[in-house]
């Protein structure tokens, strides 16, 4: 996909995502200590690819 059809999809694949969180939570309840473990690592990367690409975009 290219990043601005990427832009315009946000909202729905952040949607979709949250909603399979939640499906997969309440399926199996016990694999929350393992995702847990993987959220920083994966918020602390989706930000710094989002800044990057800000950075990437502002400068000339």
């Amino acid at each position: 996909m290219e990043r601005l059809t990427l832009e315009r999809r946000q909202v729905w694949i952040y949607l979709a995502a949250m909603i399979g969180g939640l499906m997969l939570g309440a399926a199996r309840s016990g694999i929350g200590p393992y995702l847990e473990m993987l959220l920083w690592p994966v918020l602390t990367c989706a930000a710094l690819c989002h800044f990057r690409a800000s950075a990437a975009v502002a400068c000339p």
